[in-house]
């Protein structure tokens, strides 16, 4: 079946792969990337409270191509999408490479990564949620998961190379990795498997306006909650240097910060199948979630290096459950034919997120530094939670799905 349908029979091993390589690229790029952002703001003399802007940066202009992109990627297929989307990555690389030392040219590599960053999360998401069964998804997401947080670690680790006890990395080696990755990543877009528009000589899905799904049966919760978690997770990229910077933790310890979330995130999604048969999809969820804003606020605590990564840890380890919970659940629930756009939906309320809660919390955080923010956040996942509760038991199989292919 094509891309309004169930899973596609030509789903195979390869095409996945390459989905799955893709993805950990993208993660590996945006957790060197964009901490070295940050760490560049700083260093021209900018205080902490300068980098919500950095996050508006990020969000704002791609906030506008979230649900067109998701449209066309329904229309057209999910490869396209991800091909600009590496463009615009790889071009945002070389600004930074080239304008480390100029704020608006930073600006302008922000945004530039910031939208190239959102076509390529909807192309990724949107093939896997089109060609995989409903009773494979909560699995093939867990990969997925995974491949994020192994990109992560990756990325975060990059950050210690030729760091020494410096305060911050080496940013023009990490801005010239962030161009070698990026490049990779366009090339793995180039061969990422297309789903079809429409199944040939059926009648196109008629598209179903944004405001009527979000008025479906747990779909509005099922968004907010999902771009809550994952606001969470972005905003570390952002926070995590800036809390090591007030702190006086050396950009070892930072990177070790990083590392150790994307790490214990990567455990959870291993063992995500154990959990899910010992806990039952929705008790994991809600409790996951809720575990994990107190986690959030115990990072900001001042307890020393150690304590600090032992709670970026449990942080990692909860929050890991939520991701490709959240992701299976929306393409459980969105309308035929419309999975790309729900998923765009979704990447719009993050980037809104994204948006304004930087920017709300900005004026605080000058006065409380970067921890205030944290605890801030912290709060707003425990709304996250109370919002998942709205979560299916069980993923529900579609009529005529055939069984994933090996």
């Amino acid at each position: 079946m094509g891309a309004n349908g169930g899973a596609d029979a030509g789903w195979t091993r390869i095409g996945l792969s390459v989905v799955i390589a893709h993805s950990l690229l993208l993660q590996m790029v945006t957790y060197c990337l964009r901490p070295s952002l940050s760490y560049a703001a700083l260093e021209a003399g900018l205080g902490s409270e300068w980098l919500g802007l950095l996050s508006a940066a990020f969000a704002l202009p791609g906030l506008a191509l979230a649900i067109p992109s998701g449209r066309l990627a329904d229309r057209v297929g999910e490869r396209a999408i991800a091909i600009v989307g590496g463009a615009l990555m790889l071009a945002a690389a070389l600004t930074a490479l080239l304008g480390a030392s100029s704020f608006v040219l930073l600006i302008a590599a922000t945004v530039l990564f910031g939208c190239g960053h959102l076509l390529t999360v909807v192309s990724d998401q949107a093939v896997l949620a089109n060609r995989t069964p409903a009773a494979k998804r909560d699995a093939v997401f867990g990969g997925y998961a995974l491949s994020i947080s192994l990109g992560q670690g990756l990325g975060g680790a990059l950050l210690a190379i030729n760091a020494g006890s410096a305060a911050t990395p080496d940013l023009d080696l990490q801005f010239g990795l962030s161009v070698a990755i990026t490049a990779l990543g366009f090339a793995a877009a180039v061969f990422m498997p297309r789903s079809a528009p429409h199944p040939l000589g059926t009648p196109r899905p008629p598209k179903v306006p944004v405001l009527s799904m979000l008025r479906r049966p747990a779909v509005l919760r099922a968004v907010l909650a999902s771009s809550i978690v994952v606001t969470a997770v972005e905003i570390s990229l952002v926070y995590f240097p800036a809390l090591g910077y007030e702190m006086g933790y050396p950009a070892a310890v930072v990177s070790a910060m990083l590392v150790t979330r994307a790490a214990a995130g990567m455990l959870s999604r291993v063992g995500l199948g154990i959990a899910l048969r010992t806990l039952g999809r929705r008790r994991l969820m809600v409790g996951s979630v809720a575990a994990s804003a107190v986690a959030m606020a115990a990072v900001a605590v001042p307890l020393g290096p150690v304590w600090t990564i032992a709670a970026c840890a449990v942080f990692g380890l909860l929050n890991g459950f939520c991701q490709p919970l959240t992701l299976s659940w929306l393409s459980e629930i969105a309308p035929p034919g419309q999975r790309a756009t729900l998923m765009s939906v979704r990447l719009a309320s993050v980037r809104i997120s994204q948006t304004a809660l930087p920017a709300g919390v900005g004026l605080f955080g000058a006065v409380v530094g970067a921890g205030g923010v944290l605890v801030v956040v912290g709060g707003l996942i425990g709304v996250a939670a109370w919002l998942s509760a709205a979560i299916g038991a069980t993923p529900s199989e579609e009529p005529g799905t055939a069984a994933a292919p090996s």
